[in-house]
């Protein structure tokens, strides 16, 4: 995986799409310590800084978005403040599910209520979705339960009063927004 010595000590003439590149091939390699990636607290504050910095430094070209420890709400929420207020980053990437909780969950409530109290975009980035068992083969995760996960996190932000609840929530659904389109 890239380290943030990596990303931080890039050549300025270094596009940031070949890290991105590379962690992505590391991660498919090495799933189990992609998701640990995931379980450190203090991973995302390193993720957000240096997003931030690389921001900074080329503030033509990305606008960064925050990573969240969603697996931590009330952590999750302190650390919004700080990738929007102190690091000027400009909206949210969730995971659409986290360890297999949906977005809906009462615990991740505070955290779209602080969305959309600061009019924040919220990016929903797809994950192996729960049950993923039967899809593990012919790389059925990515082509399938991506779009699956899309689908039913947006589903889920709808139909469990999370949109009705946070009326200014910007939601970004990629991927043409999975089947979401199609069932409404």
């Amino acid at each position: 995986l890239a380290t943030h010595d990596a990303l931080t000590s890039l050549p300025n003439r270094a596009m940031f799409g070949e890290v991105v590149n590379a962690t992505i091939l590391d991660a498919r390699r090495y799933r189990r310590q992609f998701a640990l990636l995931f379980i450190d607290l203090d991973r995302f504050k390193i993720i957000n800084d240096t997003l931030a910095g690389l921001c900074r430094r080329y503030p033509d070209r990305f606008r960064g978005f925050a990573s969240l420890p969603m697996g931590y709400p009330d952590k999750a929420v302190d650390e919004l403040h700080r990738a929007i207020n102190t690091l000027g980053l400009h909206g949210l990437v969730l995971g659409d599910n986290v360890r297999g909780k949906t977005l809906d969950a009462p615990e991740f409530r505070p955290v779209f209520r602080e969305a959309d109290k600061l009019g924040l975009p919220v990016f929903l980035h797809p994950m192996t979705p729960p049950g993923a068992e039967t899809l593990l083969d012919y790389d059925l995760v990515s082509l399938v339960g991506f779009m699956f996960d899309n689908t039913q996190a947006a589903a889920r932000l709808a139909f469990g009063g999370v949109l009705e609840e946070c009326p200014n929530l910007k939601i970004i659904v990629p991927h043409l927004g999975g089947a979401f389109p199609y069932l409404i």
